[in-house]
């Protein structure tokens, strides 16, 4: 045994150092000439593709050592197998990050089927978007004001029992005492073709953003009335239209409205494996909001009709610890109107 302990020092020392190498390997030398993958938590085409893939485009540039952004989209369960592969199966080096869906954020506060990740040991990087639900009525519709949806009956349209355009107009019921009705079984362009035939008076759920892209003639051409804005943060290109947070007087209510509006505080979050080097983590968060200031990338994105808003990292980890200390009926309560947005 004398004889081999030499060795077995020996190759301790050597891979001593060479994990002291790689930690002293400045962020710029890990990053020159490589590829940084960005995981995509939906399928092509859609939101979240089109955010991550101009993201991609960009962020490289603000990187040290300027890597190259290489686009993959892992769709299913509304970001959440993107997101279990984020936090359990992606190296913890910086060499891969995701874009995710906002719903992320609480979903292990309410569920803990298929998570395999913990929220708050997650990197986050920050999130591009803040999503903001409106209820919004056709302009023959007699509902013209939120005040009226409160007195009659208003017909909303959504595709099935999930997503936040049957949740949304539940939640107002359930909060302001709005009389809506959703109608189901609609297609996805078939709701917004409901309202302009009037079979629906309106539709709950859906962004500002998302309407400008799909059916901008209803915003430029004021084809709607917007009744309602579920936010946090009042959207600028909405700045008299109410929102319900200030409708609800009960400090219970406004708690659990609160924790449900956290997932469109970070509507749009990008986010890296736990445990990453400090260094790589600093500029992977200090680059994201390099490029969310980039002129080329606003260009782009304007161009694109993607609005952007951005949450930095320590406005989600604040948002994420506030939630994580809710108390539980207040969770509870949440729980039946959290969905993934549009």
């Amino acid at each position: 045994m004398g004889r081999i302990r030499p060795k077995v020092c020996l190759l301790a020392s050597v891979l001593a150092l060479t994990s002291a190498a790689a930690k002293a390997q400045s962020v710029e030398n890990f990053y020159h000439g490589t590829s940084l993958k960005m995981v995509i938590g939906a399928g092509p085409g859609g939101g979240h593709d089109a955010y991550a893939r101009v993201l991609a485009r960009y962020w490289g540039a603000h990187v040290p050592g300027n890597p190259t952004l290489v686009p993959q989209n892992m769709p299913g369960a509304n970001g959440l197998r993107a997101t279990n592969f984020i936090y359990a199966v992606a190296p913890k080096d910086g060499s891969v990050v995701g874009l995710t869906n906002g719903v992320m954020t609480l979903q292990p506060l309410f569920t803990k089927e298929g998570i395999q990740f913990d929220p708050l040991k997650l990197n986050w990087l920050g999130a591009m978007q803040r999503q903001n639900n409106l209820c919004v009525t056709w302009h023959t519709s007699p509902i013209k004001t939120i005040q009226d949806a409160q007195q009659h009956e208003a017909t909303v349209s959504s595709t099935g029992a999930t997503g936040a355009r049957t949740t949304v107009p539940k939640l107002l019921n359930a909060v302001i005492g709005t009389k809506f009705k959703v109608i189901t079984g609609y297609e996805t362009a078939g709701q917004t073709l409901a309202v302009e035939r009037g079979e629906v008076d309106g539709l709950c759920g859906a962004s500002y953003s998302t309407l400008i892209t799909s059916s901008p003639a209803w915003i430029t051409e004021k084809k709607v009335n917007f009744l309602a804005q579920l936010t946090l943060v009042k959207d600028p290109h909405l700045p008299d239209v109410p929102m319900v947070i200030d409708m609800v007087k009960d400090a219970d209510t406004r708690n659990m409205l609160g924790l449900i509006l956290t997932v469109q505080e970070v509507g749009r979050p990008v986010i890296a494996p736990p445990d990453l080097p400090s260094d790589r983590l600093t500029a992977l968060q200090d680059s994201f909001v390099a490029t969310m200031k980039d002129p080329r990338f606003l260009a782009e994105a304007n161009k694109l009709q993607l609005d952007i808003s951005v949450s930095d990292h320590t406005a989600i980890e604040r948002l994420l610890k506030a939630a994580y200390a809710a108390p539980k009926d207040v969770v509870e309560r949440a729980a039946p109107f959290i969905s993934a947005g549009d």
